[in-house]
């Protein structure tokens, strides 16, 4: 049998079933002509498969047989899941149907299958969960989850919390940096409060002091917003009727290195040493994920940025770090980035813009029910 890339969403399992470098069809999602994994293969040769069912085993050992008649056991009763289903909704390395997930495994692992066939039959919890000391150890909010960390944040203690474990956080923004190289160009739009045209000037971060709070900039933190589709940037200013806009061009001219948050959710569980770190706080990364696209507007509390707002103050103090990447909350196809200075991009002066708005189009409209 052949599983292949499309039936994985892991980018790494999928980097590693195209090394392999060999096509056909697939057994379990039907696609044809893509990269394959020859399961058959791969069960005797364990290079073959870049290692990719000794990775799985190792998964694997994370999670034990759900036993309702011990007492440790029963306050997970809502967490027991069969194997398929824990990995389908609290892991992003499938792109199958729970049934097909199971199929999968047991051929894939058939010699684990052999000796512990329970572990794929019956329910499952994640080890961790019987651990408390690991998971105040090691969860991002000592074991509580995001909306305990924003209800704390927001309400009760905004400057000296301890609920955060800023070395896991480091450690998975780490796995997130990339490096956008010289000559790159980004955009910035803004509305002009005076109707006029907006000198170059006053189209870089706006001067300390005098900022409003963001997504990821408190009330008076300057930070350059920049968006890499000129259009993009002009839509999500969110300019009205005979509104005056002007849009600049900067240019990248010194390497820069950025935290993707846009990536937070997608990150492989195999590219890390330690699976039961980033099996406990899956569910927050891709909460930290969710709130990065919410849309912004204009009547936004403030205390509504400050678990943003928070995250970029800690990349900010990592070694190094720049600024951060995230997803255009209008474009999913486009990116946004925000630096913590601008000492590394240039204004190209002869290539700003001004507009007023004449009119407003109205072509994507969802029919809510009443």
């Amino acid at each position: 049998m052949k599983c292949c890339e499309n039936c994985f969403k892991d980018v790494d399992i999928k980097e590693r079933i195209k090394a392999i470098n060999e096509k056909g069809q697939c057994d379990f999602c039907q696609s044809n002509d893509v990269y394959v994994l020859d399961i058959d293969k791969a069960l005797k040769n364990n290079d073959y498969s870049k290692n990719i069912i000794a990775d799985f085993n190792d998964l694997l050992d994370l999670y034990t047989v759900y036993d309702r008649k011990q007492k440790d056991y029963q306050r997970y009763s809502d967490d027991a899941r069969k194997l398929s289903e824990q990995l389908f909704f609290n892991t992003n390395i499938f792109n199958l149907e729970v049934n097909k997930i199971s199929k999968l495994l047991k051929s894939l692992l058939a010699e684990y299958y052999g000796k512990n066939n329970e572990l794929f039959e019956d329910l499952v919890i994640p080890e961790y969960l019987l651990d408390d000391k690991l998971k105040k150890n090691n969860g991002i909010f000592g074991g509580k989850g995001w909306k305990a960390f924003e209800n704390r944040i927001k309400y009760i203690n905004r400057f000296h919390s301890n609920m955060a474990n800023k070395k896991i956080l480091e450690a998975f923004f780490n796995n997130l940096i990339v490096n956008i190289g010289k000559s790159k160009r980004f955009y910035r739009a803004r509305i002009s409060d005076s109707g006029k045209p907006i000198s170059n000037e006053n189209m870089g971060a706006v001067p300390l002091g005098l900022s409003t709070p963001g997504r990821l900039n408190a009330s008076g933190i300057g930070y350059l917003y920049l968006c890499q589709d000129y259009k993009v940037a002009l839509g999500e200013i969110k300019a009205s009727l005979n509104d005056v806009c002007t849009v600049a061009s900067f240019e990248i001219s010194e390497e820069l290195k950025l935290v993707d948050l846009s990536q937070i959710s997608v990150l492989s569980i195999f590219s890390f040493e330690d699976k039961i770190t980033y099996l406990m706080n899956f569910d927050i990364l891709k909460q930290i994920d969710i709130v990065m696209r919410e849309i912004s507007n204009k009547n936004r509390s403030e205390i509504a940025y400050v678990p943003t707002e928070y995250m970029s103050d800690l990349i900010k103090d990592m070694d190094n770090v720049d600024g951060i990447i995230y997803e255009s909350t209008i474009d999913n196809d486009t990116k946004d980035l925000v630096l913590f200075d601008d000492e590394k991009v240039h204004l190209l002066e002869e290539e700003t813009i001004n507009y007023v708005v004449k009119g407003i189009n109205y072509t994507q409209l969802d029919k809510l029910e009443r």
